[in-house]
């Protein structure tokens, strides 16, 4: 079964608009890796999108995943990525998985695809939604969060949105 893995950003705009829903309907389970958690909810402290990724912990289908990565040192060398963005392109790498990233950061992204990782985010994510008639608007899904200006604007500029 494919496996999803998700980094901090796409966790933290869904849950900041209540669509955190959206990563179960999609992919099931998904699996973060420890960084993710400690940004998400550790450093989250009381904020809702902090709690609310908790709860999904609780419930099992987000997933923290315990495995060594030893490939994150070598991803974090050139110190463009930071320590979640690295850890989830390694997890998903060794789990040597057909599955997906999903993540934001345009960095990390080049660099999941140049290891022939396939990759979606926020947008993707939310395009599908609007698609399937589970969200009314783009524009209130990228509000929150202040997602990447070039995310935004592509996505008000999609017929629908």
């Amino acid at each position: 079964m494919p496996v999803t893995v998700c980094d901090s950003s796409p966790l933290i705009h869904l849950a900041g608009v209540g669509r955190l829903d959206l990563l179960q309907r999609f992919y099931g389970t998904v699996l973060i890796p420890p960084a993710v958690f400690r940004e998400v909810v550790t450093e989250g402290g009381t904020r809702s999108p902090a709690r609310m990724v908790a709860q999904a912990v609780s419930e099992g289908w987000i997933q923290v995943a315990s495995e060594a990565l030893p490939e994150t040192a070598n991803l974090r060398q050139n110190g463009k990525l930071h320590a979640g963005e690295a850890e989830a392109i390694a997890l998903l790498r060794a789990r040597q998985s057909d599955g997906v990233l999903v993540m934001d950061e345009a960095y990390g992204r080049s660099e999941a695809r140049r290891r022939g990782l396939v990759v979606t985010g926020i947008l993707g994510i939310l395009l599908r939604a609007k698609r399937e008639g589970l969200v009314v608007s783009l524009r209130v899904g990228l509000a929150f969060g202040h997602p990447p200006s070039a995310i935004r604007e592509e996505a008000i500029a999609t017929p629908g949105g």
